[in-house]
């Protein structure tokens, strides 16, 4: 998951350009052996860095859960690199979210918002960067922007439609 760019991101933003009106609450419980171990590493580096009281684990949630969560954030911050669209990504765009993220997959998504909303992977530096503009530019236009998106792109019908034409070109071959 890369918590790590995130964790000196916000280092960043505490630390050296004293930002600490934000709260950054982190949803998923550990599935695997490892996670478990991976989650302490996380836990231990927030420690080192002093930057505790910036972070909220929620740990597992439902689906049912989700829309809520979502829609008490201003901004999803996705540190998967690229390849397939994070489906969290999508979700927290359809209520609205603001998501900042790696996967350059998403910049059709993002439209002329693709250079804010879009971080080099694995650079904190410039996650943090992405994060305060998108902060001191965050307003309601860009919300209804993000919002629009997937109802153009990945609405139902949309989606019943690409179903429809796959099986339809896989009959002609």
């Amino acid at each position: 998951k890369d918590y790590k760019t995130l964790i000196e991101a916000v280092n960043i933003l505490v630390n050296t350009r004293k930002i600490t009106n934000f709260l950054i609450r982190v949803v998923g419980a550990p599935v695997y052996k490892s996670d478990f171990g991976y989650l302490n590493e996380v836990k231990t580096l927030i420690e080192w860095y002093k930057i505790g009281d910036y972070f909220q684990f929620l740990g597992g949630r439902s689906y049912r859960d989700m829309p809520a969560i979502y829609q008490s954030a201003d901004i999803l911050v996705n540190l998967c690199p690229t390849g397939g669209k994070d489906k969290a990504v999508l979700e927290a765009m359809a209520t609205g979210v603001v998501p900042i993220v790696a996967n350059i997959s998403f910049k059709d998504d993002l439209g002329s918002y693709f250079d804010q909303l879009i971080f080099k992977h694995g650079n904190s530096v410039d996650l943090s960067e992405k994060i305060l503009a998108t902060k001191d530019n965050y307003n309601t236009g860009l919300k209804k922007y993000i919002r629009e998106q997937i109802v153009q792109k990945h609405n139902l019908g949309k989606l019943v439609g690409k179903i429809v034409n796959f099986y339809q070109d896989e009959k002609i071959n």
